[in-house]
């Protein structure tokens, strides 16, 4: 059977079978009860009774089998726990569409060679990117929000100052503005090609 092919169902199975393979290793040599309270030297006793579970337990080539069996056991949990993750993701990006749209955008920006500066807010909050521009010896930067930087007198005096705002400056891509991820990729391919368009004018 293909990775790809592998249910939940299937996963969820072989570990309920990795469990009983590791219970009935366990069972074939069950661990000895201590003795009963007021029995003589019964601390002494009781070691050296599980002392001797032990070298039973993993006698010949017991170890390597219990081994192998824990570490199939473990390679299932992991598997299982993988995919859980994966579905909720899905169930995540469906719920708020937020969440694709961001992922699609990362997409995109990274392909031309931005990086995600900074990330605020959760799975619908703000991203910040940057790409550095040897050409104008300065930085190339998007930002990826569900709402708007408003503009300030003291924002605006920045800017004046050689500062740096985005209520006025560089790109600002607002998600709730679109309703699929390609409509707000399409809309960032514009205005990304816009912005190079104006450099090289």
């Amino acid at each position: 059977m293909k990775p790809d092919n592998v249910t939940l169902e299937d996963r969820r199975r072989r570990v309920a079978e990795a469990e009983a393979a590791v219970a009935a290793f366990d069972a074939e040599i069950p661990q000895p009860a201590s003795l009963p309270k007021g029995t003589p030297d019964r601390r002494r006793l009781d070691s050296k009774a599980f002392d001797e579970y032990v070298q039973r337990r993993f006698a010949g080539g017991r170890r390597d089998r219990y081994r192998r069996l824990t570490a199939e056991l473990q390679a299932a949990k992991t598997s299982l726990r993988r995919s859980e993750s994966a579905r909720l993701a899905a169930r995540l990006r469906a719920a708020d569409p937020r969440t694709a749209i961001h992922a699609a955008i990362k997409k995109e920006l990274i392909a031309r060679g931005y990086r995600m500066e900074r990330s605020d807010g959760g799975r619908g909050g703000s991203r910040y990117y940057e790409r550095w521009n040897s050409e104008q010896n300065d930085w190339d930067r998007v930002r990826v929000s569900d709402h708007r930087v408003p503009e300030t007198a003291e924002r605006e005096y920045n800017v004046e100052n050689g500062g740096f705002s985005w209520a006025t400056c560089g790109i600002s891509l607002i998600i709730s503005d679109y309703d699929s991820p390609d409509e707000a990729v399409s809309q960032l391919r514009e205005m990304l090609d816009g912005e190079e368009d104006d450099e090289t004018n």
